[in-house]
């Protein structure tokens, strides 16, 4: 199942109240201390002391969290995710969360509730209401795995980038990578550029990447040490 619901409780009103104001498009509420992926993030001064560092507070692997407002009408292009996300609903008329692997639709209603989503399978959203859409997304940090047995550094290079090139790296190594950091065979995973990508694997999870370079569609180099 792609999104699973929390116990966590929030006030999706109060939240809106102190996010009805930002544009349309992505806004980030909290700034890193470290390490994007991994490290803690400390939310913005206008923020602090409201429901929306409380809501952060409950919710201990937090990352970036950002409100994202779509205006009606629009949707996005199906892609995954390296780390999962956590979701509230701040208001929306007639929005969902697409499921595409099962051919599923998750109304998106400002419901007070927290919800976890499996980023690692493709998945969309679509507002078909009157309305924007404000949705509190945030990220789930990766765990770091210090012990692992056998750690070899990757890098991956896409070498003639194509005009889908996202849409073919979701469908296959975002897959693929969400489910290792769950298992904790990757670390220290990082961007390098738009096309650059480098962490560290468990020795044992090479051939899968191998594999997966022989028919993610697209042309990548992976160069491991």
């Amino acid at each position: 199942m792609m999104l699973k619901k929390l116990d966590t409780k929030t006030n999706s009103k109060i939240l809106f109240d102190l996010v009805k104001h930002l544009p349309e498009g992505k806004n980030t509420l909290n700034k890193p201390t470290g390490d994007f992926f991994y490290d803690p993030w400390e939310v913005l001064p206008e923020y602090k002391g409201t429901a929306i560092e409380d809501l952060l507070k409950q919710l201990p692997d937090h990352g970036e969290a950002r409100v994202i407002v779509m205006a009606p009408g629009k949707s996005y292009s199906v892609h995954a995710d390296v780390d999962d996300r956590y979701h509230v609903t701040l208001d929306a008329e007639q929005s969902f969360l697409h499921d595409i692997e099962n051919e599923t639709m998750y109304s998106s209603k400002p419901d007070n509730t927290v919800y976890l989503m499996n980023a690692g399978m493709l998945h969309s959203a679509s507002n078909y209401g009157y309305k924007n859409r404000y949705q509190l997304v945030i990220r789930k940090r990766l765990q770091s795995n210090r012990m692992m047995n056998d750690p070899r550094q990757v890098v991956m290079t896409s070498t003639d980038p194509v005009y889908n090139l996202r849409y073919l790296f979701d469908s296959s190594f975002s897959i693929l990578l969400n489910r290792l950091a769950k298992e904790q065979s990757i670390d220290a995973f990082a961007r390098i550029n738009e096309h650059t990508i480098k962490f560290l694997c468990d020795g044992s999870k090479i051939n899968e990447l191998l594999k997966m370079q022989q028919i993610c569609g697209f042309k990548i180099d992976i160069v491991y040490a």
